[in-house]
């Protein structure tokens, strides 16, 4: 998911701050879960461009619920 001129930035931010919760996940946490920087997850978190893979592994991991939950 990238931005695009019709606000796609912001929309990208909102999906990925909604699953990270739903997901029961902070930056920090969900970059560890992700295996990505913290500072690339919190660039996805504030407005940068996300790719379709981070979006999709949130996906999975809200879908799968809180990390102490799987364990």
């Amino acid at each position: 998911m990238t931005g695009t001129a019709n606000g796609g930035a912001t929309s990208d931010v909102r999906i990925v701050r909604a699953l990270m919760l739903r997901a029961g996940l902070d930056e920090r946490s969900a970059a560890r879960e992700l295996e990505i920087d913290e500072q690339t997850m919190q660039g996805y978190a504030t407005g940068g461009e996300v790719p379709r893979g981070i979006v999709f592994a949130l996906m999975q991991l809200a879908d799968m619920g809180r990390p102490s939950q799987r364990d």
